[in-house]
């Protein structure tokens, strides 16, 4: 409590005041790195549902290759209608 009482200026957050164009850049790199991971996951969960399914029904490689295209298709779907929100904003 002492220490606080004499660093307390210290301690204290420092606020800088950020441009309108490094808030924008940030946003938007947070943005496009959240539709890389979409893209991604989803191809990802489509390999494997495939591969268990291949390996429940014995059918490799065919259920793989088929919801591998289907997570590349839920991938890009997902992307073109974020870019369609981004352009109606």
């Amino acid at each position: 409590m002492i220490i606080y009482t004499i660093f307390q200026g210290i301690f204290d957050p420092i606020e800088t005041p950020m441009k309108k164009e490094t808030k924008k850049a940030l946003k938007l790199l947070g943005l496009a790195s959240s539709i890389g991971f979409t893209v991604a996951f989803s191809i990802f969960i489509g390999v494997a549902i495939g591969v268990w399914l291949d390996r429940e029904f014995d059918t490799w490689p065919g259920l793989t290759i088929l919801f591998t295209i289907f997570g590349i298709i839920a991938g890009f779907r997902n992307y073109f209608r974020y870019m369609k929100k981004q352009e109606r904003d």
